[in-house]
């Protein structure tokens, strides 16, 4: 049986191409974003690439009720996840008295909270298995601070910490955390 990844934000960039690297190793797709269009034009490229079709479920992960939804139809439909890439995020920049809380809400909720969610709903499965690899995407904007990315660092700083926290906690049960920062 081939492994299982679930990717957040597959419909573009860096999960889009994600999505086609895992494909051509040979892993089931799980792929979620909001833009359900996109998502099935992704998954129609991998198909003509020859390879299976992704599992794609149209899911903001700001909200835990859909990202919850999302992972039980998708361990219902290949009864495993292996991997679980956390990429969907939102990047802003700005002089910080111009972001709203709006703003703040949008970016945080979206790139730590829907984070969050997708661990807190994969997390009894991987223990319950005893594995499993989560994959954080951060940014060097969550090593050192950038200027007029203040609300974006901020959400980035807090993956990093969440990651090498989740890291220190459960590397010792047999699980595998990357932080992933992208340039």
């Amino acid at each position: 049986m081939a492994p299982t990844i679930l990717i957040t934000g597959a419909s573009q960039g860096i999960g889009r191409a994600t999505a086609t690297l895992f494909a051509r190793q040979g892993y089931e797709l799980v792929m979620i974003a909001r833009q359900k269009e996109r998502l099935e034009e992704v998954a129609q490229e991998i198909q003509k690439l020859g390879y299976a079709k992704p599992l794609t479920m149209s899911c903001d992960v700001r909200d835990r009720e859909q990202v919850d939804a999302s992972i039980k139809t998708a361990l219902e439909h290949y009864g495993n996840i292996d991997v679980l890439v956390n990429n969907a995020g939102i990047f802003a920049s700005g002089t910080v008295e111009n972001f709203s809380i709006d703003d703040w809400h949008q970016i945080i909720d979206t790139n730590l909270w829907g984070y969050i969610h997708t661990i807190n709903a994969l997390l009894p499965h991987f223990l319950q298995r005893g594995s499993g690899t989560i994959v954080n995407l951060s940014s060097i904007s969550g090593k050192m601070v950038v200027p007029y990315l203040t609300a974006y660092s901020t959400s980035k700083f807090a993956v990093t910490g969440l990651t090498e926290s989740l890291e220190t906690e459960l590397k010792p049960r047999v699980f595998r955390f990357v932080v992933f920062t992208q340039i």
